[in-house]
């Protein structure tokens, strides 16, 4: 394995830029810190040579005389019950490329247990060849040094760049180089029962702002009975973070600076989480899904709630009434966030795995198979001129255009919650005292704010130096 070193600027400051393409070379080592990140990550074959780094040089990225492997093996979560879309999906892969094979490997119920499997991979021989990865997980690989940068893989299958949501590519993009690519991507949208909401005479809209939403809440809950509920919150410590991260955004607060400098004791973080205080425990029109708010909704458990772009499908599917989807309620603005998952290649992998992947990853992401797995899953298509083959389902369903109209209004995602590990996990652990156990937010924040800044200085202060 040809080991190459990652080159990082000088500058020894962690900083998120605000534009997406370019927001992932926030990471500035000095010498040290360089010397601490040393990546082990198989950028392509190796050559033989007394000069490593001049091997590292000279041959890394030359693909051209390596024949792809005839297996491979991919890692899925199946995110939004996707397994027959992944399936499928593989068949067709097969189907034009008879020479290379896929095993489908259920990793986990979700992106903790596939990490715990993976490193437990990575001490052996059972690594998978394509692993998927959440918004939140990507990062710490890369700074483990277990994901390959894929850019000589990239130019080898010869994939174009340019035909990607700028801001769903961008979401990989590091130092220079690409270390994943979209797969299952997604915003949260607001749902809603379209018959609840013409019972109460509103429009057949999602509310403009959080405080119309207050105002409409009465006239819901007027035709509601038993333990219905006009709104779930989710629960859960990662995506109640996700979720919260628009509703923050709309009070203008934030959870951290671009510099990591958490600013969860803002006046406008508090007010909005205060503002979820008291939709549950105050006002009373919400609550926290004791199951799944997307489950909540069609089974007319509830009127409305918040959920990701990729429990479309199956909410479409699985209600007996019309569901309306719309963009995020606005308080002081608008915020909204990407999410969802990549696939990315492990390092350490053999050159002929290496190329058999980027094969699968640059199929599984062409327009026609975007546009497939959109249509199946609710996922937003990762190709600009997918958009385009959509066009009869968007007709169909209008509710899947609102997310690809949404995507042009989303915002890169704090850096406390996806590069500060567990990050994540700390903010949905105090989000869930606000709501369930009626926690003032600001004792709440501070004691989030604390673990997540002792987070950052044992675990990322270490590499920067």
């Amino acid at each position: 394995m040809s080991h190459r070193h990652l080159h990082l600027p000088p500058e020894r400051r962690l900083v998120v830029p605000s534009r997406p393409l370019d927001r992932r070379s926030f990471l500035g080592l000095g010498a040290a810190g360089a010397a601490a990140l040393t990546l082990a990550a198989c950028g392509g074959p190796s050559t033989s040579s007394d000069d490593a780094d001049a091997a590292d040089d000279a041959t890394a990225d030359d693909f051209s005389r390596v024949t792809p492997a005839s297996e491979i093996t991919f890692w899925s979560v199946h995110p939004g019950n996707s397994r027959e879309a992944d399936e499928e999906l593989i068949r067709r892969f097969e189907e034009a490329n008879p020479d290379i094979s896929v095993t489908l490997v259920t990793a986990g119920a979700d992106y903790e247990e596939v990490a715990q499997r993976f490193q437990t991979a990575l001490q052996g021989d059972d690594r998978p060849d394509v692993i998927m990865l959440s918004d939140v997980w990507w990062f710490k690989y890369f700074l483990n040094g277990t994901i390959t940068p894929l850019d000589a893989l990239l130019e080898a299958e010869e994939v174009e760049l340019d035909d990607f949501h700028d801001t769903l590519i961008g979401d990989y993009q590091y130092d220079g180089r690409q270390w994943g690519m979209p797969y299952a991507r997604s915003t949260p949208l607001f749902y809603y029962n379209k018959e609840h909401w013409a019972d109460a005479g509103l429009p057949d809209r999602g509310p403009e702002t959080w405080d119309e939403m207050d105002e409409w809440a009465e006239a819901l809950e007027a035709n509601l009975s038993g333990q219905q509920k006009v709104f779930h919150h989710v629960k859960g410590a990662s995506y109640v973070a996700w979720i919260f991260q628009s509703i923050i955004w709309a009070f203008g607060g934030r959870y951290s600076d671009d510099d990591f400098t958490i600013t969860l004791d803002s006046d406008e973080a508090i007010a909005a989480g205060e503002y979820v205080r008291s939709q549950v425990n105050e006002l009373g029109y919400a609550g926290v899904t004791p199951d799944d708010n997307i489950i909540d909704l069609s089974s007319g458990g509830i009127s409305s709630t918040i959920g990701s772009t990729g429990s479309l499908s199956g909410l479409l599917e699985g209600s007996s009434f019309e569901v309306g989807a719309a963009f995020l309620p606005e308080k002081e603005q608008f915020g909204c966030p990407t999410g969802g998952a990549g696939l990315s290649i492990p390092s350490g992998l053999e050159p002929e795995r290496q190329l058999a992947a980027m094969r699968f990853i640059k199929f599984v992401t062409e327009p026609e198979q975007t546009a497939y797995y959109s249509e199946s899953v609710g996922y937003m298509p990762v190709r600009k001129s997918a958009v385009g083959m959509m066009e009869e389902a968007f007709e169909r369903e209008p509710q899947r255009r609102v997310a690809l109209e949404q995507l042009e209004h989303t915002s890169p995602q704090d850096a406390a919650r996806v590069y500060i590990p567990d990050g994540d996990q700390i903010l949905g652990r105090g989000l869930e005292r606000i709501m369930l156990q009626n926690e003032p937010a600001d004792q709440a924040f501070e004691v989030v704010a604390n673990e997540l800044t002792t987070s950052y200085e044992e675990n990322v202060e270490p590499v920067i130096g």
